[in-house]
């Protein structure tokens, strides 16, 4: 027999056993590399180089506990091993550890501050953790020290676009493709980031040249079809689509369905529109990132806070002493697709106005209140005034990390409003800890504003992933506009609704009120806010690609076109179109 097929022969020698199981390791024969590590550990129990390896093998094998088990105890044995600490936060990332996984690489680096593996790792973990702005910082330090590694540029214009920082995107993407001109992913991602900067003509190069390295991607025929309908060509960008199919590539098949209802739409061909809708909705419940997302609960929660939410519950709070903390702060709220994104934009050309659109702002503060005593809303009865200004801390700390610092014209005096349409479902938890602040509710036909949410492919979370039917997506604003409803009967909030229809119709009138409500005057940059929305990259919602247009009346209405299919939600959603005073 070889020495192969005798491994044991070799542990008198550990360093030419740990060679052969390195040869085993590095051509994949894992079993055989297994064995011998497993008996230089016979022969010698703490030899990290073993068990660091045999760790490195049970993360290869989905074994993430045992590797972190061994790895860790090479690690006590030889605690500056950096390519040891590199690979522990690899397994502990993989079970979902994802702090200590930080803490691993970072370890690695301050052992060896130009390991490569880990600099890319640390950054990949960050943006798991949505740390975008450090995992940007491990990604520029990887191609400080080698500037043609195209998975980190690529990486590091994911992490861009995460933080909406389109335009550098577009640069790293471009890197990217200069070093691999064929990958589809980065063509694809960079027709993205160019079509929601409104880039047209770059856009059209860009799909040119993806069709040149990669002529038989079907995800281009979207991208194509994308083109065609900003041309207003809408026939020939329906032909696209329908002429390519993908069925190994999920997100390719949602995006395509929902494409070809709106195209559909603008056809008004509303049969074909509505089936090419449901199909769409119906692909994405089916999908892995739908099935881990509880939208039950966020239902749940809704009728939590309104069964607690009651006179004689905010008649007993705790008083506490507001000071003027909040004074200042306004939230733009209202049901996904009645027209905030269009407001948020309008709102946001006045020069004495910054917006903050779409951030975690509330959620770190019901992260904060989680650490009280009790639980939400419960504890909303009975704060001392240590924890209402530790809650306050958190919330303004969030707000002041999406504040644009470059913007020169911001000062003390600049009126920061928090867009969020949902946040309208925690107006108790903010009116409780700001008592003060204002709320600008944005309003849209209930059969409208249902049927868009049902036509729009949004990215999943709790409270979108009840949209993706018509009757969930209407039981939702049933609910929703109920506690809304009773918010407003049992709390002072200041609220001024602004109705989509009537900024459509008469913008200024409609605006003028706004403003004084907001404590600013009038200023004509409001009337430039498409031109105003060409310069900013960073609106985070489905309809960045309408608000760089001039006001339309397209969708007013549209839901009698689709009346016999909205037929088994109108008994829910007729009652708020008469609350709201719509007609039917």
């Amino acid at each position: 027999m070889s020495k192969e097929e005798k491994p044991s022969q070799l542990i008198s020698d550990v360093g030419q056993a740990m060679n052969l199981a390195l040869q085993h390791h590095s051509a994949g024969r894992l079993p055989q590399a297994d064995a011998i590590y497993r008996q230089i550990l016979q022969s010698d129990p703490n030899q990290p180089d073993a068990l660091h390896l045999l760790g490195v093998l049970a993360h290869q094998v989905g074994e993430n506990a045992s590797a972190v088990d061994l790895i860790a105890k090479a690690l006590s044995i030889k605690p500056d091993f950096a390519e040891a600490h590199n690979n522990l936060g690899n397994a502990l990332k993989k079970l979902g550890r994802l702090d200590e996984a930080v803490a691993c690489f970072q370890r690695a680096l301050s052992l060896k501050p130009e390991y490569i593996d880990a600099h890319n790792n640390l950054g990949n973990t960050l943006r798991e953790l949505d740390r975008l702005d450090e995992a940007i910082v491990s990604y520029n330090s990887v191609l400080a020290i080698n500037p043609e590694k195209f998975e980190t540029h690529y990486n590091l214009a994911g992490a861009l676009i995460g933080l909406e920082r389109l335009e550098e995107a577009v640069v790293s993407y471009n890197k990217a493709l200069a070093i691999k001109p064929d990958h589809v992913g980065a063509h694809d991602n960079l027709c993205e980031a160019l079509e929601r900067t409104n880039r047209t003509e770059d856009l059209r190069e860009a799909v040119s040249v993806a069709r040149r390295h990669c002529s038989e991607a079907p995800r281009l025929a979207l991208r194509e079809a994308q083109l065609l309908k900003r041309d207003g060509d809408y026939v020939a960008a329906r032909a696209v689509l329908q002429a390519v199919e993908d069925p190994v590539d999920v997100d390719f098949t949602v995006t395509r369905a929902f494409q070809l209802g709106d195209l559909s739409d603008r056809l008004e061909d509303t049969r074909t529109a509505f089936d090419y809708f449901s199909e769409g909705n119906r692909l994405c419940s089916k999908t892995a990132e739908a099935k881990r997302i509880d939208a039950a609960a966020y239902m749940n929660r809704i009728e939590v806070l309104a069964n607690r939410f009651t006179p004689d519950w905010v008649a007993n709070w705790q008083d506490l002493d507001s000071g003027d903390d909040g004074a200042g702060l306004v939230f733009l709220v209202g049901f996904p697709r009645s027209g905030t994104t269009l407001l948020n934009t309008i709102l946001r050309s006045h020069p004495d106005i910054s917006v903050v659109e779409e951030r975690p702002t509330v959620e770190k503060l019901l992260y904060t209140l989680d650490q009280l005593p009790g639980s939400y809303p419960d504890n909303l009865s009975d704060f001392d005034p240590a924890q209402l200004a530790d809650l306050r801390q958190a919330y303004f700390a969030e707000l002041d990390k999406y504040l644009d610092p470059t913007n020169q014209s911001m000062d003390q005096s600049t009126l920061v409003i928090d867009k969020n349409p949902l946040n309208f479902i925690d107006a108790g938890l903010i009116h409780r800890i700001f008592p003060a602040a204002r709320f600008v509710f944005s309003q849209r036909h209930p059969c409208d504003c249902v049927l868009s949410c049902f036509m729009q492919n949004f990215k999943l979370s709790p409270s979108l992933a009840n949209l993706l039917t018509l009757e969930d997506a209407a039981g939702l604003y049933d609910n929703a506009m109920t506690l809304w409803r009773q918010y407003r009967a049992v709390l002072p909030l200041a609220v001024h609704t602004v109705r989509y229809e009537n900024l459509i119709d008469a913008f200024e009138e409609t605006l003028t009120p706004v403003f004084d409500f907001l404590g600013l005057k009038w200023h004509e940059n409001v009337r430039n806010y498409a031109e105003s929305a060409m310069h900013h990259s960073d609106v985070r919602t489905p309809s960045y690609n309408q608000v760089t247009q001039s006001l339309y009346t397209q969708s007013r209405d549209r839901w009698k076109r689709y009346q016999d299919h909205m037929q088994p939600v109108l008994p829910v959603l007729l009652p708020w179109v008469r609350h709201f005073d719509y007609a039917e």
